[in-house]
């Protein structure tokens, strides 16, 4: 779990300060050639992490080396409307989505076939109590996290958290090891620190 706490203080630190950080894109390039991404994903410059921005939304998706990495393009949509980024290293995961619907919808949309997502996965999936919602300017979200069991029998603790910002629906699935309540707890505080530095960073660049 310290390796895992290590790794989001780095992307904090490296969403905070990323111009002073930038130097080579060349193993964002070679995720997106993999990922058949070229043109809806652009490469960004990043010293530590591999960092790739979707163009029509702005996320911007930063992900280890030493991970398990990739970019998908989900094929129900028009072409770079519906992505994620998906990473890693077989303790911790965190896949990033933005996907902007043909059709209107809300937030509690989003939730109800998000956690119906969740609960067919895992059937013993046990809801914990609601996330406190993070203040200030960040756009409206909803969460929901849950302890759950994996095949192996090996506790994790999930999460789900989505909003909108503008026309796009930006979620993250946050996966981790857990196997007694003070690393779920970890866990939780790592998910809120990823989103809320994400979004934060979307969000300023879209304004």
């Amino acid at each position: 779990m310290r390796r895992v706490l290590g790794a989001l203080a780095l992307y904090v630190l490296t969403v905070l300060s990323a111009p002073a950080w930038a130097q080579d894109a060349t193993q964002a390039q070679q995720l997106i050639a993999q990922g058949n991404a070229a043109g809806v994903f652009e490469p960004l410059a990043s010293e530590q992490l591999i960092a790739v921005r979707h163009n029509r939304s702005g996320l911007v998706c930063r992900l280890q080396p030493a991970n398990t990495n990739r970019l998908v393009i989900f094929p129900q949509a028009a072409r770079g409307e519906d992505v994620a980024c998906d990473t890693t290293d077989g303790t911790e995961s965190f896949t990033f989505y933005a996907t902007r619907f043909s059709f209107e919808t809300s937030l509690d949309e989003l939730m109800r076939g998000a956690t119906q997502a969740i609960h067919q996965r895992f059937p013993d999936a046990r809801e914990l109590p609601s996330p406190a919602s993070a203040g200030g300017v960040l756009p409206a979200s909803r969460s929901a996290h849950y302890m759950v069991t994996r095949q192996d029998g090996a506790l994790m603790y999930t999460r789900v958290t989505v909003a909108m910002v503008g026309q796009w629906a930006i979620k993250l699935r946050y996966t981790v090891l857990a196997p007694d309540d003070e690393a779920a707890r970890r866990g939780e505080a790592a998910a809120a620190a990823l989103w809320n530095a994400t979004l934060s960073e979307l969000t300023q660049a879209r304004t």
